[in-house]
């Protein structure tokens, strides 16, 4: 139990590190270029995060269960993705039609996604150290990797709007250069030898075949968890994208608890089905755990959300979505526990399944509600994905150990 609140602590402290940092960036870009500025900025990190999920693809889980994927496999496959996605990303944005107002993407967008783009090589490095880390039980490595590139983000971003005019590029420029001194750092940590001279592609795609089930699971619900951001860049004004876009940044502070405490469970996930007990014991027991802190998290932020006015006054009009996606941060916990559980248990081909299905609902429901609702659609629409979510895998948990119980006493 302390090994688990100790590397699951200093995950969510590596996570809150980088979060108070984009804070700081997101209050001087807010104040300087007010709801649309954040608009702007809020399009280019929300469409390249989406690379991210692409560079994980669940390949550190295969590489914690399989004996036979070796760091290298795991780092170069990692590289050479985030390479094509580079190229593919800006490739595609740069073909977009130029934006009618303040809607859709600007060449300053335009520029910001390149800048930005490059961060998905970085991850990459990043992604593989923490494999690492997760198998030694070691995050305070993490930790310290985000801290030291974090402060050379925030004094960059200093130094550039104390000398030069402050721009969108400038500000992402020095959250790239952070990123990049966070990945060095990890990767001193992690120890491992990279050398070109016994690498085996014959591997990188045996790892891509036994992450498939996982990364495609991850996709499908990063589409969902993504797509209404994404959607709203192409209906709505950069003020609205940005409105969303703050409420979101507070909201996914808060998801780091559920995402970091799951990561840490993980390990232990995996020994319990091992040794013949049952995961989701483990993790029912977390579970309700969980729920009286994700209540505690509600009452606060829902307190303090008129705060958000601080940031600029025109950033009222976050505190209602914000404020809806609340209500929905159980759902979260939840679904993120009983997620892993079933990965132990290798079940990713149901969660496949699961998250496109659920995916595909959400995309349709944004497609039709963002138009005339707004930010305010998409924020009732992730709840009840979320409870969908939630029921599905509580059923399919339910339904197997049914069955693990009948075909161990009959």
């Amino acid at each position: 139990m302390l090994l688990i609140l100790k590397n699951t602590f200093a995950q969510v402290f590596a996570k809150g590190i980088t979060s108070i940092v984009t804070l700081v960036i997101t209050i001087f870009l807010a104040r300087y270029f007010g709801a649309s500025g954040y608009g702007d900025f809020t399009k280019v990190v929300s469409l390249v995060t989406l690379g991210y999920i692409l560079v994980d693809f669940g390949f550190n889980a295969v590489f914690l269960q399989e004996k036979d994927i070796s760091f290298k496999t795991l780092f170069y496959t990692r590289l050479l993705i985030a390479v094509f996605l580079i190229t593919i990303l800006n490739i595609v944005v740069f073909a977009l039609p130029r934006s009618v107002g303040a809607i859709g993407f600007s060449d300053n967008v335009r520029i910001g996604i390149f800048v930005f783009s490059l961060t998905l090589f970085v991850q990459s490095i990043l992604q593989s150290s923490t494999a690492i880390f997760q198998q030694r039980k070691q995050y305070e490595h993490l930790f310290v990797s985000v801290l030291v590139g974090s402060l050379v983000s925030v004094c960059l971003f200093f130094f550039i709007q104390a000398y030069s005019a402050l721009t969108l590029s400038s500000a992402l420029l020095s959250l790239l250069i952070g990123n990049i001194i966070t990945a060095i750092v990890s990767f001193i940590f992690a120890k491992q030898s990279i050398s070109l001279d016994t690498l085996s592609f014959g591997r990188i795609k045996q790892l891509c075949l036994k992450s498939l089930p996982l990364g495609a699971m991850l996709v499908f619900n990063l589409v969902y968890f993504r797509a209404d951001i994404i959607i709203l860049s192409f209906f709505k004004s950069s003020a609205e994208v940005g409105t969303y876009g703050l409420s979101y940044r507070f909201f996914d502070f808060l998801l780091t608890l559920p995402l970091f405490l799951t990561n840490a469970l993980y390990p232990h996930f995996l020994d319990a089905e091992k040794n013949n007990r049952t995961s989701a014991e483990v993790g029912i027991k977390f579970l309700t755990m969980s729920l009286p802190v994700s209540l505690v998290l509600i009452a606060i932020f829902w307190i303090a959300s008129p705060l958000l006015i601080l940031i600029d006054p025109d950033f009222y009009k976050a505190i209602v979505p914000f404020r809806i996606l609340l209500l929905s941060l159980p759902l979260f916990f939840a679904s993120s526990i009983l997620q892993w559980v079933l990965i132990a248990k290798k079940q990713q081909v149901f969660l496949v399944w699961q998250y496109l299905i659920i995916g595909t609902l959400n995309v349709i429901a944004n497609v039709i509600f963002i138009p005339t609702y707004s930010y305010i659609a998409s924020s009732i629409i992730t709840g009840l994905s979320e409870a969908l979510i939630v029921v599905i895998l509580s059923l399919k948990i339910l339904h197997s150990k049914n069955n693990f119980h009948y075909g161990k006493y009959n």
